[in-house]
């Protein structure tokens, strides 16, 4: 535990620290590809330090709520069932709290930085290997994707 906005906040390492939902995997955070759905987070990362670091995440191969350090970005990206997944992006930043929120809407996706929209033009980026709804909702940790920050 450390300091938050508010009170005590978890602090996640991404490898040991970290927060599983066992049995999500087929409950109703298994949400469909072009869904309607929301994922936030308050967040305040450490430093963008050229890795990814998994805010909250259903797998890698369905959605996730992450920070992209190589390009100091939020991403909030689906995976299709096509291979590759559909992003949206801001500017993040290191050492202030944010809320950051993805939304889903069909086929539309938002993402928002302390309640602003930041992007709605989604960017279809190829790789991966297909969608899966096989995985647990997961704070902090995503099985490919290690990192540190914490979120109240």
């Amino acid at each position: 535990m450390t300091q938050g906005l508010v009170g005590q906040c978890q602090r996640f390492n991404g490898t040991s620290s970290f927060v599983a939902m066992p049995g999500t995997a087929a409950s109703k955070l298994n949400f469909p590809e072009q869904g309607i759905y929301s994922v936030s987070a308050w967040v305040n990362t450490v430093a963008l330090d050229g890795q990814f670091h998994t805010i909250a995440s259903k797998g890698d191969m369905q959605y996730n709520l992450q920070i992209r350090s190589q390009s100091n970005e939020w991403q909030f990206s689906e995976c299709r069932a096509a291979t590759g997944y559909a992003v949206v992006r801001s500017p993040a930043s290191a050492g202030s709290w944010n809320l950051i929120t993805g939304v889903r809407k069909g086929d539309r996706q938002y993402l928002y930085v302390n309640g602003v929209c930041t992007d709605s033009i989604i960017e279809i980026t190829i790789g991966g290997t297909g969608r899966s709804t096989a995985s647990d909702f997961v704070l902090g940790k995503c099985p490919k994707r290690w990192g540190t920050f914490s979120t109240a």
